[in-house]
């Protein structure tokens, strides 16, 4: 009997204890387990304020709005401004710059070059030629010649000046090119750069 009931009471004493064990491995458990952390969720936060916020150009009050037809109207006058000054820059040859121009080119050109007038102008202008050749005074028989003229109307400005610059790159450049003096040896070459200088003259004066 003894025996039994001190098996039992030690059995019972390990049951207890095995239970101990048992509830102190669940208290482990308990504490080992993490504890999810909750999701959060990122916010973003904007603030505005009167420095930072940008402010249209036509709400202010130096600038209002403007029609269609206003701006139709500006951009108008813009372009006419424009083409004004664009005339009133052009760097052309009146008549006395050319006549000297002229002068110049037929003493630098020498002896391949000839200066000479046809006559005047209504108002009194002289109308000068000149000519390149290899012998530029006479006419040869059997060579051609060829006269260029410029400026027949007044606003005809551009003639003018390409036969000034070509009359000048002639010269500057014949003793070094072999076709410019195969041209000036064999042809006779009269240059008018300007038939109305009246009307040249006119035309500076009203810009």
């Amino acid at each position: 009997m003894f025996s039994i009931l001190s098996m039992g009471h030690a059995r019972g004493k390990a049951s207890r204890k095995d239970k101990m064990v048992i509830h102190d491995r669940h208290d482990d458990e308990e504490e080992e387990k993490e504890v999810p952390e909750e999701e959060v969720t990122p916010t973003t936060t904007t603030t505005t304020t009167a420095a930072t916020t940008p402010i249209p150009r036509l709400a202010t009050h130096h600038n209002p709005p403007k029609s269609k037809k206003e701006n139709r109207v500006s951009k108008q006058i813009h372009a006419l401004k424009s083409i004004l000054d664009s005339i009133r820059s052009w760097n052309t040859t009146g008549h006395e710059e050319m006549s000297w121009w002229l002068q110049f080119l037929n003493r630098s050109c020498e002896p391949y070059s000839h200066l000479y007038s046809i006559g005047s102008s209504v108002q009194n202008r002289e109308l000068w030629v000149i000519a390149l050749s290899d012998h530029p005074e006479i006419h040869e028989i059997g060579e051609p010649e060829v006269k260029i003229i410029g400026n027949i109307h007044g606003n005809e400005n551009v003639g003018r000046e390409v036969i000034l610059h070509m009359v000048d790159h002639i010269c500057a450049n014949i003793d070094s090119d072999p076709d410019l003096r195969a041209i000036v040896e064999n042809i006779r070459i009269h240059f008018l750069p300007s038939l109305n200088p009246d009307g040249i003259f006119d035309l500076l004066f009203r810009l």
